[in-house]
């Protein structure tokens, strides 16, 4: 399995031409060395005639050019393979295959638009058996998208366009296959997986390119919550446990786990895990329906879902999307949650950067003060004050006083309590977040 792909590790399938200028020189100089073609044939095993055709502009397989090189050097002549990548001008796969021009080689298949081209190719397209590259989907915005994303990778790739269906160049195709080992055919029968090598990439390669592709094509925002969903061919399924399936409601939660496991796609799998790594929460896989297709063939959905203030919003920091419908969306969800959100396990520690951030600029909290930072009632707020003063982390600066008015007798004013960090709770805050646990209340 291979991230950065150099043209001498292709194999003979593929073929290449080189710069006009750059394959002159290297033809003439190697007949010079032997004066001509037909001896240089002996010596290389390849055709005389071979070489007038690469000349005149005929493509030739990988090994052919390694050979001519490799030539070169034992004869002591300065030229590597790194030069030869730099002056290819083509790449195809077989013979009549779209060609690709100017290919970036080497490919680096590990950037971000290197995961949306696999990305795109796992979930809303197909490699079919002869190795060509489709995608399909109704979003012109990601038809461009992903063109963009090839073109960046592998250079400029013709392709051809039929309603809501690309068709690239079988040369990405084939190398998507041979040297990324992804499976060609119907995704729901196949049953593919991420390759492993993503899991190593960067979180914002993986975010913003792979997670990102996939939830442009098979997600959708429902009522503060994301759902991405996959199909997969029932027909391996026992019967035994197909039966569990279409009681699905029924069944306790381990059961369910076990089945999931075992016959949820496990692309969908893998994208859950992928989201995890980017320390975003799924609940997931589970079945979404049994259902049957215009040709009578069985098949089960199964989805992962993404809910909870915390994790959307990570989720929209860290992959998002590049529809706008589906962004609006999530945008009006986020905006929908009023109060922010402390993640269980971290209520002390936010409620204390928040008293420190007022008291820098005040020298002193207030009940009030804290209440519309936080945004949380006053009697809750009183109740947080009280344990933060049971657990030393605070003091109290002045207690609260009643001014009277001098003319009328009456107390007019209120100065409520104000409190200050202690010395322990400036520590504690200096120390996060190396104090494990312990950020909740007692």
């Amino acid at each position: 399995m291979k991230e950065i792909l150099h043209f001498w590790e292709l194999s003979d399938g593929f073929r290449i031409d080189l710069r006009s200028e750059f394959k002159r020189e290297l033809l003439e100089t190697c007949r010079q060395l032997c004066g001509s073609f037909k001896k240089l044939e002996k010596i290389t095993n390849i055709p005389w005639y071979s070489f007038s055709d690469f000349k005149k502009g005929q493509s030739k397989t990988v090994s052919f050019v390694v050979k001519l090189v490799k030539f070169l050097q034992k004869n002591n002549v300065k030229i590597s393979l790194d030069e030869v990548e730099k002056n290819i001008k083509l790449l195809r796969y077989g013979f009549r295959s779209n060609p690709i021009y100017n290919p970036g080689l080497p490919f680096n298949l590990t950037s971000k638009e290197g995961l949306r081209v696999i990305s795109a190719s796992l979930h809303d397209g197909s490699i079919k058996k002869d190795l060509s590259l489709t995608y399909t989907n109704t979003k012109e915005i990601l038809h461009s998208q992903v063109k963009n994303s090839v073109n960046k990778v592998f250079g400029s790739c013709s392709c051809n366009r039929t309603n809501y269906i690309t068709q690239f160049s079988t040369a990405i195709g084939a190398i998507l296959v041979k040297f990324i080992g992804m499976k060609c055919g119907r995704k729901v029968v196949v049953n593919p997986r991420v390759p492993t090598f993503i899991f190593n990439c960067s979180k914002e390669a993986i975010g913003k390119g792979f997670l990102q592709q996939a939830f442009d094509d098979e997600a959708c925002v429902s009522t503060r919550r994301i759902i991405l969903s996959l199909s997969i061919d029932a027909l391996n399924i026992p019967k035994d446990d197909f039966m569990k399936l279409k009681n699905w409601k029924n069944l306790p939660k381990g059961e369910k786990n076990i089945l999931a496991e075992n016959f949820a796609p496990q692309l969908l799998k893998d994208d859950k895990k992928l989201l995890e790594k980017l320390g975003i929460n799924v609940i997931g896989p589970s079945l979404n329906k049994i259902y049957y297709t215009r040709k009578n063939q069985i098949r089960t959905a199964w989805k992962i879902e993404i809910n909870g203030q915390t994790n959307l919003k990570n989720f929209n920091e860290l992959v998002g999307f590049s529809l706008p419908t589906k962004n609006q969306k999530l945008n009006i969800v986020l905006s929908s949650y009023k109060i922010p959100y402390f993640k269980r396990g971290t209520q002390k520690i936010e409620v204390l950067k928040t008293m420190e951030k007022i008291c820098s600029s005040k020298g002193f909290i207030t009940a009030s003060l804290i209440s519309k930072e936080i945004k949380r009632n006053k009697k809750h707020v009183c109740d947080i004050l009280t344990k933060l003063k049971r657990e030393n982390l605070i003091k109290i600066l002045s207690y609260p006083t009643n001014i009277r008015d001098t003319t009328t007798g009456r107390f007019t004013t209120h100065i409520p309590t104000k409190y200050t960090l202690t010395d322990y709770g400036i520590n504690l805050l200096k120390n996060y977040p190396s104090i494990g646990n312990n950020n909740t209340f007692r």
